[in-house]
């Protein structure tokens, strides 16, 4: 599944992607403008996406025109990869 979040305000995409993806769902492409924020929303979806059941860990790819910021998204992303929730992970930066 692909999303650009300027179209869907991410709590409400996340909420809806934890609530009602099929339970074969393994892999989000994100787009990020204002990381930030996002990273924060992004770290709510991996708190109730570990309490589902069953738990099928994914693959996840951010992209992002702020390469600092995506390395502090990191640090959250490596804390849910230990707990199973994400299985590999990349950032691809974007060219403004």
């Amino acid at each position: 599944m692909f999303m650009e979040t300027t179209y869907f305000k991410n709590r409400e995409f996340f909420e809806i992607l934890v609530n009602y993806s099929p339970k074969n769902f393994h892999e989000l492409e994100i787009v990020f403008y204002e990381s930030k924020e996002e990273f924060k929303e992004l770290e709510e979806y991996f708190i109730n996406w570990k309490n589902r059941i069953p738990l099928k860990p994914f693959f996840l790819i951010i992209y992002t025109w702020e390469y600092r910021e995506a390395l502090k998204g990191r640090m959250v992303i490596e804390k849910y990869m230990k707990m199973g929730v994400i299985k590999k992970f990349q950032f691809e930066t974007m060219q403004k």
